[in-house]
Order: C-alpha cells, then sequence, then structure tokens
C-alpha cells in the first residue's frame, strides 16, 4: 500500500483497500483495532507506512436519515469564520473525536501517511473529522477517501478542506448512487473533493467530471427509491458491498 503515501498515484488497488476496510467495519468483521461510540464505529488500520481511519456509522431507517439532513446548517466552529457545516455530521464527529485524539497520539509517527475514509454517514463523518484535524489542529492529513458520501459543507468550507488537501481529497459515487445528491444544494451544501465514479457498466473513471444527471438530481426533493426503502440497504447502488466488489473488479 505504499501509494498511500504518494495520492497523486491514488489507484484502483486504493480504493479496493479502502472499500474493503469501509464493508467489513459495517460487518463487524474490521481486522484491526475497532473503537465503537452507540452507532458510532472507528476502525484503525495501522502498518509502518500508513494510519487509516475507518467512520462508520449505522444507516437505519431511511426516512429518520432522510429528516435528519435537513438539519440546519450550522458556523463551523473554529475561531476563523470558515463557512457552514451540516449540524448533525458535525456532532457525530465531535462524538468520536475525544476517541480518536488519543490514538492519534500514540500512533501517529513521522512518516506515517494519516488517511480517513467511510461510507455514506460514516464518510461525512470522517470528512468533518478531517476538516477539523487538518483545518483546526494542525495534524498533517495525508489524505480523504469517501464512498457514496453525502454533502457536508458549504462552499467556503469544502474549498478550504479542498485548498488543503487538493488531489489527495478522493469522493467516490456508484453511478446514480441517490445519498449522493443530498441534501440539495438549494440548502446550501456542495461536495468536496475529486470525484471519481463507477458508471453504469462498471467501469471506474478516477477523475470524473460531474455528469448531467447531477444537476437533474438536484431538482428533485424525494426519489422513490430511498423514499420508500425500509433501510439504505435496500438502496441498491448505495450498499456498501457494492461499491466494494466494482473497487475490487469482481462485479463487471
Amino acid at each position: 500500500m505504499s501509494f498511500y503515501n504518494h495520492p497523486q498515484h491514488f489507484s484502483r488497488t486504493n480504493l479496493a483497500h479502502l472499500s474493503t476496510l469501509a464493508s467489513s467495519l459495517g460487518e463487524k468483521q474490521f481486522p484491526g483495532t475497532v473503537v465503537d461510540a452507540g452507532d458510532l464505529r472507528l476502525g484503525i488500520d495501522i502498518n509502518p507506512r500508513h494510519l487509516i481511519v475507518v467512520v462508520h456509522s449505522d444507516e437505519t431507517n431511511t426516512r429518520d436519515w432522510a429528516t435528519d439532513l435537513q438539519a440546519q446548517r450550522q458556523p463551523w466552529p473554529a475561531k476563523m469564520p470558515l463557512g457552514f457545516v451540516h449540524q448533525g455530521f458535525l456532532r457525530q464527529a465531535q462524538t468520536l473525536l475525544p476517541l480518536l485524539t488519543p490514538i492519534l497520539s500514540k500512533q501517529l509517527k513521522s512518516g506515517t501517511a494519516l488517511w480517513l475514509a467511510g461510507h455514506g454517514i460514516g464518510g461525512a463523518v470522517a470528512s468533518v473529522l478531517a476538516a477539523i484535524l487538518a483545518l483546526d489542529k494542525n495534524i498533517e492529513l495525508a489524505g480523504l477517501c469517501t464512498f457514496g458520501c453525502p454533502r457536508v459543507f458549504d462552499n467556503q468550507l469544502a474549498a478550504a478542506l479542498e485548498a488543503l488537501l487538493g488531489e489527495r481529497y478522493w469522493r467516490v459515487v456508484n453511478d446514480q448512487d441517490v445519498i449522493t445528491r443530498l441534501p440539495p444544494r438549494c440548502f446550501g451544501y456542495r461536495h468536496g473533493g475529486q470525484l471519481s465514479y463507477f458508471d453504469s457498466t462498471g467501469d471506474l473513471h478516477l477523475t470524473g467530471a460531474e455528469r448531467w444527471w447531477g444537476g437533474f438530481w438536484d431538482r428533485c426533493q424525494y426519489h422513490g427509491q430511498w423514499l420508500f426503502a425500509k433501510d439504505m440497504k435496500d438502496i441498491n447502488e448505495h450498499a456498501v458491498d457494492e461499491y466494494q466488489l466494482l473497487s475490487l473488479g469482481s462485479k463487471l
């Protein structure tokens, strides 16, 4: 996994590893250290060259989650105004931060590449943690990679994190995963990072641009697939195991 120290070479191999970690954490089969905090879970993958922190959040009732996405934005809780963040995701990140800080103090050494990753809500919380560590605590972050992540920041805060991480900020989308279209842009949110996506045939585009359907979904307040699903696992293109299979090249 040497490319974790060289994000410009970020590859399908990295995506396969990170998506497998996210899937195994959700299935409670994570190979490394796991820290539980109610519906939240941290997975810590360590070797001499990298330290990867994976965030998992139990995605239960879809309607409840969709309602939570309408939570108010709030100013970034720092002395300098950096923009706005989704209130619910910020609170979840603040719950995990006291558990993560001592791990980083003990395990993070000079030359170790620190990455954050997560799927769905876990990716949103990982994004907020990345912003806290990189923007507020000046901890050097090698990269951030999310799978099927909803929008988290407003334009100003997303731009601040992009400016700091640059090409080390990755956002992976499975074709038309509707969860990545929430909350709508009209609520004041936007995505950050480099978009990489799997198209409808399973082909991976590592540095893709936003596609035509992005604007279409942004104009839709509801979508039957998630509105009537009992659980986000029922949303085919959002499931973490779908991301894992696609990253492994096993679903073509």
